[in-house]
C-alpha cells in the first residue's frame, strides 16, 4: 500500500491523501474518513449535475509545456485544493488527465464542471470567492468561484520587469529555452527538483490576495545579458543569467496589482507561505537556509527572517498558523522547524541592535574577501527555531498543518499516519499527544 499526503484543508481540520490510486479525505478531530474516490471513477467520469457542462478553456498560444509527468519528482497523482469543510473541492489527475480541473460535490460524488486547458495544471489555488489555476506555461488564470467565469489570465513571461530587463530577441530567446525540456534549467529542474517552476498563493479569507513568483535577471550577471547567443549555445549562462526571485502581489478579488517585491532571495525561490488574510508573506529559496518574511501591501524588504540551518535543504513547505504567531517549515531533513513570529520590544531591540553590529562587521570583512566567500559567512544573528519536530523518516513526503479552532498545535501527516503535536510553552521540542493511522 502506497499512501502520499497531499494537502490540508484551509482550516486544517481535513487532510487528502492518495492510497495507491485512490483519493481519500479524511476529517482529523473526530479522526474519519468522510470521503473515496477511485482513480477509475475519476478518469472515467463522475455523473454530471443538471444543467452544468464542461467548460473549454479559449485557445493559448504560449509555447511547450515545461513537463507533461506527475511522476518526473516522485509526485502524488492528484492536485487537490478543498474548500474549507464545505463539500466542494476541485481535482487534477496528474496521470490521465493533467489539462483537466473538475470541480466535484463529495457528498452527491457529482463533476459540478470541468475546465479543460491546453497545458497542464500546476497549481490549484481555493477560497470562497475565487478559484485560480496555474499552468505549466506558466499562465494564472483567475475565475469567479461563483460562477464560474474566467475574470483575469496572467501570463509571467509577459510581465514588465522582463520586459524591460531582457531586448526583445533575447525575451523570445528566453521563452523559448524556460519552456524547452532540453535546456540547461530543465536539465537543473530534474536534478534540484522544480525549482524554476513558477510559485503561487492564495489568501483564504474574501479579500483573496494572489502572490506569485516572477523571473528577473542576476544582478552580478547583468552586465552578461548582451553576450548571450540567442542561437542556443549558451544554455549554460542562462542558469547564471535567470532567477526566479521576484514576487508580485495581487488582488484577485479586484483584478489589480498591489505590490512588487524584487530580489527576495539571491537564488530562485522554491516555497511560500502567505497568512490567512493575505497580509503576511513567507519565502525560501533553493538553498534552504534563511526564510524571509515580507509584508505583502508594502513592504519591499523583510521584516523578518530565519535561520533553518547551515546546509543546504529542500523546503517543501512553509505554513503560518491562523494567528500569524508562528510560522512552521518542513523539507528533506529530519527536523521540521518552528520559528516564533512575535517577539516583546525589548527583544526586538536587541536583535536589531545586534543585526547591526553584525552587518557592520560584514561590510568591514567584505571589503578584503570576495563576494563568493562573504556570501558563505554565517550571520549568526538571524534567530533560530523556537520549537522543532524530529521525524521519523527523512524519505516520506511530510505535509504540515496549524488548526484554526485549536491553538498551541501543529498537525504533522507522513507515511501512514497523522500525528498531532503541541507546542511546547517554553524553546525546545513539541509534545506528541495524538497519533492516528490511515491504515484500516
Amino acid at each position: 500500500m502506497h499512501i502520499i499526503p497531499l494537502s490540508f484543508n484551509q482550516n486544517v481540520s481535513n487532510v487528502a491523501v492518495t492510497i495507491d490510486n485512490k483519493l481519500t479525505i479524511y476529517n482529523i478531530n473526530p479522526f474519519g474518513k468522510i470521503f473515496e474516490l477511485q482513480g477509475q471513477q475519476l478518469t472515467n467520469g463522475l455523473s454530471k449535475q443538471d444543467g452544468i457542462l464542461p467548460l473549454n478553456f479559449p485557445n493559448v498560444n504560449s509555447g511547450s509545456i515545461l513537463s507533461n509527468s506527475a511522476s518526473l519528482y516522485n509526485d502524488p497523482r492528484y492536485l487537490i485544493e478543498m474548500l474549507f469543510a464545505t463539500s466542494l473541492i476541485a481535482v487534477v489527475d496528474k496521470v490521465t488527465q493533467p489539462k483537466k480541473l473538475k470541480i466535484i460535490n463529495t457528498r452527491r460524488k457529482t463533476t459540478i464542471c470541468e475546465l479543460k486547458f491546453e497545458h497542464n495544471v500546476q497549481q490549484v489555488c481555493l477560497n470562497r470567492k475565487r478559484l485560480v489555476v496555474l499552468l505549466d506555461s506558466k499562465q494564472i488564470f483567475v475565475y469567479d468561484i461563483s460562477c464560474m467565469q474566467l475574470l483575469h489570465t496572467i501570463d509571467v513571461m509577459e510581465n514588465k520587469v522582463i520586459k524591460e530587463l531582457v531586448n526583445k530577441k533575447q525575451k523570445k530567446w528566453l521563452n523559448r529555452h524556460i519552456n524547452s525540456k532540453n535546456s540547461a534549467i530543465s536539465s537543473e529542474i530534474e536534478e534540484d527538483g522544480p525549482s524554476y517552476e513558477i510559485k503561487m498563493k492564495l489568501s483564504h479569507d474574501d479579500v483573496s490576495t494572489l502572490v506569485y513568483t516572477s523571473y528577473s535577471l542576476n544582478k552580478i550577471n547583468r552586465h552578461h545579458q548582451d553576450t548571450i547567443n540567442t542561437n542556443g549555445d549558451d544554455d549554460n549562462k542562462l542558469k547564471d543569467l535567470v532567477i526566479l526571485n521576484n514576487i508580485v502581489v495581487f488582488d484577485a478579488l479586484n483584478i489589480k496589482q498591489i505590490n512588487f517585491i524584487p530580489n527576495v532571495h539571491s537564488r530562485n525561490v522554491r516555497c511560500l507561505a502567505l497568512s490567512h488574510d493575505g497580509n503576511v508573506l513567507s519565502t525560501a529559496s533553493t538553498r534552504g537556509t534563511i526564510i524571509r518574511c515580507f509584508r505583502t501591501s508594502s513592504g519591499l524588504h523583510s521584516f523578518r527572517e530565519f535561520r533553518r540551518g547551515s546546509t543546504s535543504c529542500k523546503i517543501t513547505q512553509l505554513e503560518f498558523d491562523y494567528n500569524i504567531d508562528y510560522l512552521a517549515c518542513v523539507g528533506s531533513t529530519d527536523t521540521i522547524h518552528i520559528f516564533q513570529m512575535r517577539e516583546d520590544n525589548s527583544q526586538h531591540l536587541l536583535a536589531e541592535e545586534r543585526l547591526n553590529l553584525q552587518r557592520t562587521k560584514y561590510q568591514r570583512v567584505s571589503k578584503y574577501i570576495s563576494s563568493k566567500i562573504a556570501s558563505h559567512i554565517t550571520q549568526q544573528s538571524i534567530p533560530r527555531n523556537y520549537a522543532y519536530i524530529e521525524k521519523s523518516s527523512d524519505t516520506a513526503f511530510t505535509i504540515i498543518g496549524f488548526p484554526e479552532d485549536v491553538l498551541g498545535q501543529i498537525y504533522v501527516c507522513f507515511g501512514d499516519k497523522i500525528e498531532i503535536y503541541d507546542l511546547p510553552e517554553l524553546q525546545g521540542a513539541c509534545t506528541l499527544s495524538q497519533c492516528h493511522s490511515l491504515v484500516e
